[in-house]
């Protein structure tokens, strides 16, 4: 027997019939896939969260009040918890930070609550599936058709995050349509879902990257 997390490909093709090879592969992949995208739906809500005022308390290390100073976010994990590492555009390297000591403070720099607080809990579940699946260390090999359908879902529902976009009432005067990565730093100021009645329609805010 193999007792370790990390798979022989000898004793995997003996007990299961498979070559790990096989299997490992497209579980790699899509593990790249997943991690770039979660990277890009943490990047578009630390950019719409500081294009309300609010800045990004990393654990004390850095606080990043302008989206336009990160180079670069690497999702991965710290002591088992979903992390990131912030490489800013003065070549500084944040981390890893784990998702639970990422603050977000208001323009008086007082904590309104944690960064996955703000965030939509598709983006959430999948960071945790991520680091179920790359902390496993198989790679797929231990139960290959769940591992593949929980990273295939994982990666629709980060998609479909990146993607949406969510009609609020601006202030109760303007009509706006965010990035749903956005929407709870709005409710939080007080904009409600859907449109102003008999209000203006302004076009979808936040910058683009």
């Amino acid at each position: 027997t193999n007792h370790t997390f990390f798979a022989s490909n000898e004793i995997c093709s003996k007990c299961h019939g498979f070559s790990a090879d096989a299997v490992q592969g497209p579980v790699a992949e899509s593990l790249d896939t997943l991690q770039g995208l979660v990277e890009e739906a943490l990047l578009r809500l630390i950019t719409e969260l500081t294009w309300k005022e609010n800045s990004i308390d990393l654990n004390g290390a850095a606080i990043i009040s302008d989206a336009d100073d990160i180079q670069e976010i690497a999702f991965g994990e710290s002591r088992g918890r979903q992390a990131m590492t912030v490489t800013l555009t003065d070549g500084t390297e944040v981390g890893p930070v784990g998702m639970n000591s990422v603050d977000v403070l208001d323009e008086n720099g007082t904590v309104i609550g944690e960064l996955y607080d703000f965030a939509d809990p598709r983006l959430i579940k999948s960071g945790w599936n991520w680091n179920l699946v790359n902390n496993d260390g198989s790679k797929g090999v231990h139960n290959p058709k769940f591992v593949m359908a929980v990273l295939d879902n994982s990666i629709v529902k980060v998609s479909e995050v990146i993607k949406e976009k969510v009609t609020l009432c601006h202030k109760g005067k303007n009509t706006l349509t965010v990035g749903v990565t956005a929407v709870e730093a709005h409710l939080r100021h007080g904009d409600t879902i859907g449109s102003c009645p008999d209000a203006p329609v302004t076009a979808s805010v936040g910058k683009k990257r």
